[in-house]
């Protein structure tokens, strides 16, 4: 499964690394390109074109804020026109869990899966895949990108439907 990761802030960052360092192919997206160097020395490929995230089957966000995701996902310059059915969408951004349940049902329309699945943890536990995720959507699509989250954290759950990992870490 090819993957791509598009936010390279204070969380995003270790965590395409340890995705990369994992041996998973990748493709590290940022617009703003003096941060794909360290992924490009690891010899993963890099795009400052959102856009090419898109032809991954899966692809991770990991962004500031609900705003953000939905302008990434469902805005003017979004992925979802060109999203295909049967990719999955994970989103490790912190968002709310009404937001979650609404992009998922937008995705789902283009037979796109979303699994909401926010992180607990800071910077240091970024950078060494030690974080803990909180995962909700559609059981077989958590049990298929498992693996690539199990490069991320040490602990890795599955809480219930869309939504559920965002629920999780807002009572957490």
């Amino acid at each position: 499964m090819e993957a791509a990761f598009l936010g390279l802030g204070t969380m995003g960052t270790g965590m395409a690394l340890n995705l990369v360092r994992s041996g998973q192919p990748c493709l590290i997206c940022s617009e703003k390109e003096e941060k794909l160097p360290p992924f490009q020395k690891l010899g993963a490929e890099t795009s400052a074109r959102r856009a090419d995230a898109a032809e991954c089957e899966c692809i991770f966000l990991c962004l500031p804020d609900g705003a953000v995701v939905r302008e990434v996902l469902l805005g003017p310059e979004g992925l979802l026109p060109h999203l295909k059915p049967g990719q999955t969408v994970v989103d490790c951004s912190t968002i709310g869990y009404l937001e979650a349940r609404e992009l998922a049902d937008a995705l789902a329309e283009k037979g796109v899966d979303l699994v909401d699945a926010p992180v607990s943890g800071h910077r240091e536990r970024a950078m060494d895949g030690t974080l803990t995720i909180m995962c909700g959507g559609k059981r077989a699509a958590f049990d298929r990108v498992k693996p690539l989250l199990d490069a991320m954290g040490s602990t890795v759950l599955y809480m219930g439907p869309a939504g559920s990992g965002q629920l999780t870490k807002m009572i957490n």
